[in-house]
């Protein structure tokens, strides 16, 4: 089904197995050249809003909720699977229907090594490849690993409580506020999706040898000073991946600005001018 939002932007839902994935499209009908887009875990889309509006003046780009987001659509309340095979293949199975040959790849944070697990299941791989402030592994604050471990009967105790002692520091809270209205609201069926998407991503971990699969032009953007994503990780993956570039930030909030939005459209542009140089016929 299809929802207008206004002249440029649709969102559409994607089917697959047990999940209906929310695809929001940004498009000028004047270009032709795609891209799409899988943003940070539990991303919220207003957050990145600014961001897409920029890219799509250069090319049609896809805004691709992954299943942990509140928008999707479940088939059965009853049996939720988070697990980190299921959401990668959501991702590849809607590249694989719906982007086709010629198209450029972002990929933000957690859906860096999602993505890369499963790699080679890409039918066609994209011309240039874009990664924000990507991760081997998922590193989450304490109270958020703490609160994975609980067990289900212990929620209505105990979920106030971890949330109390996530507020207890500054630095806590600032890594912690995207999750701060699902502690407060105390939606036991949300609280349950939640602790098994941390569970999941918890267990994410890809080798840095699986980015040395990318033979194409890539952009990393790193940032400097982030507790969630390591700038030292950031560098091994730049550096497993031959025909790369990077840019530095200072942290991840500045990595999804209008500005670096520019400067990654300057790069796909690049690509785009690149591949029909190599593809024209004199």
């Amino acid at each position: 089904m299809n929802h207008q939002m206004h002249s440029h932007e649709a969102i559409s839902y994607f089917k697959n197995d047990d999940v209906s994935n929310r695809v929001i499209r940004y498009h000028n009908n004047t270009i032709l050249d795609k891209c799409i887009f899988i943003p940070n875990w539990r991303a919220k889309q207003h957050h990145w809003d600014g961001f897409c509006q920029v890219v799509a003046q250069h090319c049609r780009l896809d805004y691709f909720e992954t299943r942990e987001k509140p928008s999707t659509i479940w088939s059965s309340c009853s049996q939720v699977d988070h697990s980190n095979e299921k959401t990668a293949s959501d991702i590849i199975s809607y590249i694989n229907a719906h982007m086709g040959k010629d198209y450029h790849l972002i990929l933000c944070s957690f859906s860096a090594p999602l993505v890369f697990s499963q790699w080679d299941k890409i039918i066609d791989k994209p011309l240039s490849l874009i990664l924000i402030c990507p991760i081997q592994k998922v590193t989450l604050p304490w109270p958020v690993r703490l609160f994975s471990k609980l067990p289900k009967y212990a929620f209505s105790l105990l979920y106030k409580t971890t949330f109390n002692l996530a507020n207890k520091t500054k630095a806590v809270r600032a890594i912690c506020k995207n999750h701060r209205d699902l502690f407060k609201d105390g939606n036991m069926d949300e609280l349950i999706k939640f602790q098994a998407s941390v569970k999941s991503v918890l267990q994410l971990n890809v080798s840095f040898t699986q980015f040395e699969k990318a033979a194409i032009p890539t952009l990393v953007i790193k940032p400097l000073n982030d507790k969630v994503h390591c700038p030292m990780a950031c560098q091994k993956i730049q550096n497993s991946i031959k025909e790369s570039s990077m840019i530095e930030v200072e942290n991840f909030r500045l990595a999804h600005s209008k500005d670096m939005a520019t400067k990654i459209s300057a790069f796909i542009t690049n690509q785009i001018v690149r591949n029909n140089q190599e593809v024209k016929v004199y």
